[in-house]
């Protein structure tokens, strides 16, 4: 429930959880997830809500994987949920 009050989702009475139109279109994680945090990614890629993620074990089909574009020398790995290249500009 806490969840989706802050990224503005309804918990519907079924149990389901409901995109809203002022819900947040994605979120993005920064370090390490624990099991807790991979549940809640996984309820929220039913949503759907995009979900972003550094390279990790582990990670849930449907997470799309940030790459440091400077680190990136080749194709990027090949996922359901794809990837997104990280440019910090300078």
């Amino acid at each position: 429930k806490a969840l989706c009050e802050r990224l503005g989702l309804r918990l519907r009475k079924d149990g389901d959880v409901q995109k809203d139109w002022k819900s947040v279109d994605a979120v993005v994680v920064q370090g390490a997830l624990d099991e807790k945090a991979l549940a809640n990614i996984k309820t929220l890629l039913e949503v759907p809500v995009g979900v972003l993620s550094a390279p990790a074990a582990n990670l849930p089909a449907g997470v799309t994987v940030m790459h440091e574009a400077s680190a990136v020398t080749g194709p990027v790995p090949e996922r359901v949920g794809g990837g997104a290249l990280v440019c910090t500009g300078g």
